[in-house]
């Protein structure tokens, strides 16, 4: 079964529905540059009142590693995925799982190699929105580079699209954000729900 995860939550409201309709995790952004930024002590108070089972991952770019451990403490993140200019040798100093987010670009197969041992978001940021750009990716030539390798997929995915994505590149989880959304960092109940029923049913 392809996990799904539901990231740029901003709020309790949409956090909680998300987990209600089947999500199996959810991202917050903690880099200030985000339209999706949230403070560490909203994501603490949000992270409160989640099912401990539901995982809850950090976004973070370019943090020091004690300030990410230390929000990653204090707001029970279960994850911590790097956007940034982060190497191996720095996620291992990080005390939670580390999932490395790359941007599907020309020195994608040798970013794909170098982080061999961990699981990787492929996505298309770039160095303005590290975060993501809400594009689709080319999945047919990423699918061509990954070869058997299995990744977490995001990058304009949406209720509309996401059976041709996983049916394309058969990944081990998703990852939406922008479009399940009826703006920035606000989530749209229809959209978040249609998206996981048609991952989780129709892929039955």
């Amino acid at each position: 079964m392809v996990r799904i995860k539901i990231c740029g939550i901003t709020s309790i409201e949409d956090a909680l529905y998300a987990e209600a309709v089947g999500a199996d995790a959810l991202g917050f952004v903690f880099y200030y540059k985000s339209k999706r930024f949230v403070l560490p002590e909203q994501v603490k108070q949000i992270s409160e009142q989640l099912n401990p089972l539901t995982g809850r991952v950090g976004v973070f770019v370019n943090n020091d590693a004690d300030e990410i451990n230390n929000i990653a403490a204090s707001c029970r993140l279960t994850h911590i995925q790097l956007h940034g200019d982060e190497t191996p040798a720095f996620a291992e100093s990080l005390k939670r799982p580390v999932i490395r987010a790359l941007n599907f670009n020309e020195g994608l197969e040798d970013q794909l190699k170098k982080w061999s041992g961990y699981p990787v978001l492929i996505d298309s940021g770039n160095s303005a929105n590290r975060g993501g750009t809400g594009h689709t990716l080319p999945w047919e030539s990423l699918k061509s580079i990954l070869g058997e390798r299995k990744i977490i997929l995001a990058g304009g995915l949406s209720p509309e699209n996401i059976l041709k994505a996983i049916k394309t590149i058969n990944p081990f989880a998703v990852d939406v954000s922008s479009g399940v959304e009826q703006a920035p960092g606000i989530k749209d109940n229809n959209r978040v729900k249609k998206f996981i029923e048609t991952v989780k049913h129709e892929l039955l």
